[in-house]
């Protein structure tokens, strides 16, 4: 090899590798022009997501219409982000988990629906007109104080939403989840459940049942997805960690606290043993509280006292039925 040669290898290579940058994908735009009814959008955020994380920045989300239109983000027939209030503008930006699964994402295949991420627009039944897009920016995104305990303190009619920072908790549970589970418990001993929801930004939330005094297990792809979630920014919500929480009571009052907690563990049998364990604590409280009841319900004195036989037959009643009962169990 001659020196010219070399020479002019060496400065063709710089050319290639900054053309090949100047060339990459910086932002997808859709242009929505009359568009009336529903609208699919099968995107590829893949290599726009890879030099973001190289370039430490984030990927911005807007929609800009002239009517209001609601979205979802689809993947294998599953909403992973979904806004179903009518809206015309809405800015969102998506943290690093986000980057990371929408690298992974171009790589995994459906056994049912689209392999591809699916953004779905539904308008209404007027022509509607505007933007989407999806660009690289640079968002540095803001830190609220985490609570220590992690705990919701709750009270009050109707729906109460709550903005907590889970920080260091959520990271743990994701860089640990092979040997904890992040569990939430609801210390209000009403039977009747509340509806907790976890979302942010305005997205729809995911909700779910809470039963007092029963764990509820964050682990696999639910916390895969409030993981996401919490490193989702907006300008109203620019924090990171940041999980917004709506508790709703069908029946009654709101009343008590949700706590969150780690728990280590080396297999599931373990926290299955700590569900059980808890279960039989809440079991002996209960049992406490009715034989206080019916200690006292026995000492209080009574107002008409009958015959000898009369209390005889009712000394023998609570036999008789006692009998009943063990049949029924047999």
């Amino acid at each position: 090899m001659t020196l010219n040669t070399f020479i002019l290898i060496f400065l063709i290579i710089p050319l290639i590798s900054s053309s090949s940058s100047m060339n990459r994908v910086k932002s997808l735009k859709l242009e929505l022009t009359n568009e009336t009814d529903s609208l699919q959008w099968e995107l590829d955020l893949a290599e726009m997501a890879g030099y973001a994380l190289e370039a430490n920045a984030l990927i911005k989300f807007e929609v800009n219409t002239t009517e209001p239109i609601t979205f979802s983000l689809n993947k294998c027939m599953d909403m992973i982000l979904t806004k179903d209030r009518p809206f015309q503008t809405v800015t969102l930006f998506f943290g690093v988990p986000w980057l990371q699964y929408f690298v992974k994402d171009s790589t995994e295949k459906c056994l049912h629906g689209y392999s591809e991420l699916t953004l779905e627009m539904h308008f209404g039944s007027k022509n509607t007109s505007g933007f989407v897009e999806f660009s690289e920016v640079v968002f540095a995104p803001s830190h609220l104080k985490e609570l220590q305990p992690s705990i919701v303190p709750i009270g009050g009619h109707g729906q109460v939403v709550q903005t907590f920072s889970m920080g260091t908790l959520i990271k743990n549970a994701m860089f640990q989840r092979n040997t904890t589970t992040l569990v939430a418990i609801y210390n209000y001993t009403d039977v009747d459940p509340i509806l907790v929801g976890f979302g942010k930004c305005g997205v729809q939330p995911s909700t779910f049942d809470f039963v007092g005094g029963r764990p509820f297990l964050i682990r696999g792809e639910l916390l895969d997805h409030l993981y996401r979630l919490s490193t989702l920014y907006c300008h109203q919500d620019p924090y990171e960690y940041t999980l917004e929480v709506s508790i709703s009571a069908p029946t009654a009052p709101l009343d008590g606290a949700i706590a969150f907690e780690l728990l280590a563990y080396q297999t599931p049998n373990e926290v299955w043993g700590y569900i059980k364990a808890l279960i039989t604590i809440l079991a002996i409280i209960v049992a406490v509280a009715l034989i206080k009841i019916a200690v006292s319900m026995k000492n209080e004195p009574l107002e008409d006292k009958k015959s000898g036989e009369d209390n005889n037959l009712m000394a023998r009643e609570p036999e008789t039925e006692m009998v009943e009962f063990h049949r029924i169990e047999e």
